[in-house]
């Protein structure tokens, strides 16, 4: 597909999914394939891939990010909800997650990472930015940190800016982010 894909529901796909422009969900998405996406995704539900990431921008999602392969993206990644991969996982941009990550595989952050929940790494973890986890940290690795950290999120993190943001995105802000 050449241009942007808008669905008003859930979409569900037994094969690969290449779109060169932005994905813009407001359900959920299963795809039993691969992702390659040429431009931002934005998902208002849960996003579950039984195949590789390959996301040529921002990654926003409501809800749960599974992944049964491996995660690639050229962009912030915002997800409130857990995510979980099975397989390395890089990104080259800020990472803000609002529920527990879970890894089998390598991370590599170009960029911040801000976690509300749990980090369980069975890989090597390097992070080229600030790391903040309110929550048990378990890496079965090498940790590699290029900048400040802490372990717990400051007493105000409900009403932080990206806590208020990321819960009350709409359409019309999705739009503008990825037309930016």
């Amino acid at each position: 597909m050449k241009g942007a894909f808008s669905v008003n529901g859930a979409v569900s796909v037994k094969g690969a999914i290449l779109v060169k422009g932005a994905i813009l969900v407001k359900g959920a998405v299963l795809v039993k394939g691969a992702v390659l996406v040429k431009g931002a995704i934005l998902v208002n539900g849960a996003i579950s891939v039984n195949g590789a990431v390959s996301v040529n921008g921002a990654v926003l999602v409501k809800g749960a990010f599974s992944v049964k392969g491996a995660v690639s993206v050229k962009g912030a990644v915002l997800v409130n909800g857990a995510v979980l991969v099975n397989g390395a996982f890089s990104v080259n941009g800020a990472v803000l997650v609002n529920g527990a990550v879970l890894v089998n595989g390598a991370v590599s952050v170009n960029g911040a990472v801000l976690v509300n929940g749990a980090v369980l790494v069975n890989g090597a973890v390097s992070v080229k930015g600030a790391v903040s986890v309110n929550g048990a940290v378990l890496v079965k690795g090498a940790i590699l940190v290029k900048g400040a950290s802490q372990t717990s999120y400051p007493r105000n993190w409900k009403r932080s800016i990206f806590h208020k943001w990321l819960n009350s995105i709409t359409e019309n802000d999705a739009k503008k982010i990825l037309n930016s």
